[in-house]
């Protein structure tokens, strides 16, 4: 199958982030670094792996987002470049991992009681032009029970449905979605059924407005909070998306943000942030005030971090953020501290 278009996503099945220049310009893109023949070597293992039915591969590779179910019993990784959601119970021991022939870019994962939800976006073809892409774009909601069964699918054509970038998304107890769309700059609603139900702002950089959304959830009160990527802040909706203000604004000092990714809220509505620009983890209490920073260990200051999803499991509270670049999970206590890095699933 062809490669999706590199708007979005890098060659590993990775989305391109623009860390902004030194000097203050332009964004300009991050580089990732050769895959090496360690790489290589691990990809055909991984192929020869699932050929000969030796088992589930417990390798994360290039992870990018993270969701824990309601009760904080499991956890569910998207593999990116594996093309696979792998399965973890909360002490990282490998569950199963969930394959579907047309799972592709999944940027979005949502748990319920019963289902494991997964926003993915696929290709039919390339396309010259941005309409010819369009056509041939598909963007859909996959719905999976627990063991990993497909149970049905909301699917959109490209080019005529009203969602151009399959991102995060929240979903409602009634089931309703509120979905990122990095493409349009928007957030788009959908209804129980599937039916598009209106969007929330469009593309801008003055309050309000929004430019490469990346992130949505709702607060513990109902209001919108939506994670303002390339303005480098989090914005607040009103439930019927009027706008209130900018919860938290762009910088690097702590309390600021700097190219946030993800975020999370814990039990007592304290809210995680990732941070590209800066490889940390802010937190801020239910009102937006700043309580902390959270920083994984460096061996050298040369080291570097790619810190996308995260999640929060409860009794006791553990903060979960992945490292896409070094393809590890990072495990803090709800006080900042780090406790250990999750190279691989563990055996049962």
């Amino acid at each position: 199958m062809a490669n999706p278009s590199w708007r979005r996503f890098g060659p590993t099945g990775c989305r391109k982030t623009f860390p902004v220049a030194a000097d203050g310009g332009a964004p300009r893109p991050l580089r990732a670094p050769p895959e090496g023949h360690l790489a290589i070597v691990a990809g055909l293992l991984l192929v020869l792996c699932l050929a000969t039915g030796c088992g589930v591969d417990p390798v994360l590779h290039r992870p990018n987002v993270i969701a824990a179910s309601p009760d904080g019993s499991f956890l569910v990784v998207n593999d990116a470049q594996a093309h696979r959601l792998v399965v973890l119970d909360r002490d990282f021991r490998l569950v199963r991992e969930i394959t579907h022939p047309q799972m592709v870019n999944v940027w979005g994962l949502w748990i319920t009681d019963s289902e494991i939800i997964a926003s993915n976006y696929r290709t039919l073809g390339v396309g010259k032009t941005r309409a010819e892409r369009d056509a041939l774009s598909i963007l859909e909601f996959l719905f999976f029970d627990h063991q990993g069964r497909l149970l049905r699918a909301w699917t959109w054509e490209g080019r005529k449905g009203g969602l151009k970038a399959a991102g995060a998304f929240h979903r409602d107890p009634d089931g309703s979605i509120l979905i990122v769309d990095s493409r349009q700059d928007c957030v788009v609603r959908f209804d129980p059924q599937g039916r598009e139900a209106g969007f929330i702002a469009t593309h801008g950089v003055d309050p309000g407005l929004l430019w490469y959304p990346n992130d949505i959830k709702k607060t513990p009160d109902g209001r919108i909070l939506v994670l303002d990527e390339y303005n480098s802040r989090l914005q607040l909706f009103e439930p019927d998306g009027t706008f209130l203000r900018v919860a938290v604004g762009k910088g690097e000092t702590p309390g600021t943000l700097n190219f946030p990714q993800f975020m999370a809220f814990d039990p007592q509505g304290n809210l995680y942030v990732t941070e590209l620009g800066t490889m940390r983890i802010s937190v801020f209490d239910r009102e937006f005030r700043f309580q902390r920073t959270m920083e994984p260990p460096r061996e050298s200051e040369k080291d570097l971090f790619q810190l996308f999803g995260i999640c929060l499991l409860a009794s006791p509270t553990r903060v979960v953020a992945v490292d896409s670049l070094n393809n590890k999970l990072y495990v803090f206590d709800d006080q900042g501290k780090f406790l250990q890095a999750v190279e691989q699933a563990r055996p049962d």
